[in-house]
């Protein structure tokens, strides 16, 4: 049930906006009863809670099994994060937009950020490297939520680019090629 409300929660959210979640705006994409909603979640806020909740342990787990099965190296975490990041275009409609609009609280930026940093924090790269490649990714983000989504080529030559920053910036010096003259 808890998942049924989330769900219904999630549409009115991404198709209305935060305003619109109410009760019994939620009610109408379920057949449960107020008091069953409720049960579940006493108050808006602790809906918006249990929602975010919900899709960071959504993102946390996709982090953590696309981690799994990477390839080992110094920027394999940074790697990872740019992989799933640019391919949340793929995510429903719904979920990119209940995003969006629960990132506009400081308090769920702040978790997110705090998720992120603890992901990302292992990796040998430098910092100002890694950082350069998650704030790009997350403009790429923002653009597929918040703006026109670029084309799915665009996103795929953005995060070539940033993986190929990453490799270059960690491959051995006595492998990289001396520029032409």
């Amino acid at each position: 049930m808890r998942a049924q409300i989330l769900e219904a929660a999630k549409q009115v959210l991404a198709a209305e906006g935060a305003e619109a979640l109410t009760f019994d705006r939620v009610l109408a994409g379920t057949d449960l009863s107020k008091g069953g909603i409720q049960y579940h979640f006493r108050t808006k806020q602790a809906l918006m809670d249990g929602l975010f909740d919900q899709l960071m342990e959504e993102f946390s787990a996709l982090l953590h099994e696309t981690l799994a099965a990477a390839p080992a190296g110094p920027a394999q975490r940074i790697r990872v994060y740019i992989q799933v990041v640019s391919l949340a275009a793929e995510s429903t409609i719904a979920a990119r937009e209940a995003m969006a609009l629960l990132m506009a609280d400081p308090k769920y930026q702040a978790i997110h950020t705090a998720l992120v940093d603890d992901f990302c924090r292992p990796d040998a790269v430098a910092a100002d490297l890694s950082l350069t490649c998650r704030f790009a990714v997350e403009g790429l983000w923002q653009a597929q939520v918040l703006l026109r989504a670029p084309q799915p080529e665009v996103v795929a030559r953005v995060r070539n680019c940033l993986l190929g920053l990453l490799d270059r910036a960690t491959e051995p010096a006595a492998s990289r090629r001396a520029p032409p003259r």
